[in-house]
């Protein structure tokens, strides 16, 4: 017989049966040990009323007698007189069992068990006196009866006793393992649903139990984290796959515009050249037919025709200038474009640049020294210590977070903008502040700088959005620098606080 295929499946069952079973046990230690208990302080106390009789002076056996319980026998012997006297019903003593008594009496004192020929198991104590030798036995029938009864009482309140507990116990092991169940019914259903609908699945949680220091509560805890970071990782999958889908949509309109420029002027030019072919097929056609002139006048129509040639090529070529220009302003539009995403890309993958000296004052003023070129009508304005401000880094990603900051302000400001750019020593770090006074960030933008095109929308893609600032913050994450922006209708200040040298490098 296999008995593990008789071990419950369940937890539950296997618990509360342990449960019963230990109940049970226990119930019947208690009974075994009450009874025992019992016996041994009636045994004790039979011992106490032979001892005090058999020490108690006394006249006579027959006074010793009634003093003991009933079909007790006493014998006493003075000298060479036995007297032996019992009580109860049968108050007369068997010769053999008068006999038994006189061995017992001639053996050391203490107390025993004697077995009598007509009566029951008799308990025995004897004492030897100067001149006196005493003997005291009582029956122990009536003892060995209390105690049948007192175990067939204890059975009745200890087995009903041991149900009710069992059952109780029980009751409560269920109630304890209610949070496990729940658990597994949870568990269970996210299992079973579907990947589409995962997501609502793990918004359920486990019912706490008001007490969560034990172990249930501690594993129901931990499961309602588990369930809270699986639904945060979800909800960030689901985010940041939005972002990927707004940003491929905002890339290709990005594209878009500059494809469509250069298809046109490509075709524009294309039918210029064409019309410069056909028109020169007419002219050598209409040459072929007036082949029959003299010399003279063939020599002049061919120099005619070879300046008519020259003239057609110039004006083209001013024709198919503009276009030409169009499409290499936006060929390198979109180069740039692609140049910011792969970019983003390697800056994604986690990728160093090399290390090395930095220094931040020059790398602020070479930037602003470009922004006055490009924007003579904004006011600019420089402060920095008078030694040089240095840091361990990589040099492009420092001057591309000051370019793409002061580009920004220059950009997205009206003409007579105030732009402030200070440099400062913090110790541990550097400072690069660039605030300027005018109209500030789009709100969905300060929210989240960083997010790429965030909030920028196909009709307003030149408002602080789109590559540049998540180009600036991903630039700043790899640097181990920070990045704070503080906007207002009154003006825009960002922060960037560039560490001395960053810690990986530290740990290297």
């Amino acid at each position: 017989m296999n008995l593990a295929r008789l071990r419950p499946r369940k937890l539950s069952t296997r618990v509360a049966v342990l449960v019963m079973t230990l109940t049970m046990v226990l119930a019947a230690i208690g009974c075994i040990a009450s009874f025992l208990l019992s016996r041994a302080v009636i045994h004790a106390s039979i011992d106490d009323t032979l001892h005090v009789a058999v020490n108690h002076e006394h006249t006579s056996a027959q006074e010793l007698a009634e003093e003991l319980p009933s079909g007790a026998i006493v014998m006493v012997r003075r000298g060479d007189r036995l007297d032996v006297r019992a009580n109860g019903p049968d108050r007369v003593v068997a010769a053999e069992d008068a006999t038994a008594l006189r061995t017992e009496l001639d053996r050391p004192d203490g107390l025993r068990d004697v077995k009598l020929p007509e009566r029951d198991d008799m308990r025995v104590a004897t004492l030897r006196q100067p001149g006196t030798e005493v003997l005291a036995a009582v029956s122990m029938e009536p003892a060995e009866r209390d105690l049948t009864r007192l175990a067939a009482w204890q059975l009745a309140l200890w087995v009903p006793a041991g149900i009710v507990a069992s059952a109780v116990g029980v009751w409560l092991t269920r109630r304890q393992v209610r949070p496990l169940q729940a658990v597994t019914r949870i568990a269970r259903s996210i299992a079973e649903t579907p990947a589409e609908s995962v997501e609502d699945a793990v918004s359920r949680r486990v019912p706490e139990p008001r007490r969560a220091a034990d172990e249930v509560g501690v594993l129901t805890h931990a499961i309602n984290d588990l369930l809270r970071q699986v639904e945060a990782a979800l909800a960030r999958r689901d985010e940041s796959e939005a972002a990927l889908r707004t940003m491929l949509a905002d890339v290709s309109h990005e594209l878009r515009t500059p494809l469509a420029v250069v298809r046109s002027h490509a075709e524009l030019s294309a039918s210029m050249l064409t019309r410069a072919v056909e028109a020169e097929r007419s002219e050598a056609a209409g040459e072929s037919a007036g082949a029959g002139l003299s010399g003279v006048e063939g020599q002049d129509g061919g120099a005619d025709h070879g300046r008519r040639a020259a003239s057609d090529v110039r004006a083209l070529e001013l024709e198919l200038a503009p276009s030409l220009r169009r499409i290499e302003r936006e060929s390198i539009r979109m180069a740039r474009l692609v140049e910011d995403l792969l970019l983003l890309a390697h800056l994604d993958a986690g990728q160093r640049a090399a290390q090395e000296s930095v220094d931040v004052t020059f790398l602020a003023l070479e930037a602003l020294s470009d922004a006055k070129l490009m924007a003579p009508q904004h006011l600019w304005a420089f402060d920095a210590p008078d030694e040089a401000c240095e840091i361990v880094g990589d040099e492009n990603g420092v001057r591309r977070v000051i370019v793409n900051l002061v580009t920004n302000a220059r950009r997205h400001t009206p003409a007579g903008t105030r732009v402030q750019l200070s440099v400062r020593d913090a110790g541990d770090s550097v400072v690069v502040e660039v605030a300027d006074d005018g109209p500030g960030l789009p709100a969905s933008v300060a929210a989240e700088p960083g997010r790429r095109f965030k909030g920028a929308a196909r009709s307003d893609t030149g408002r602080r959005g789109g590559l540049g600032l998540a180009i600036t913050m991903a630039l700043a994450e790899s640097m181990e620098a920070s990045i704070h922006f503080d906007s207002s209708t009154a003006g825009t200040t960002a922060i960037v606080t560039l560490p001395r040298r960053p810690a990986a490098l530290g740990a290297e």
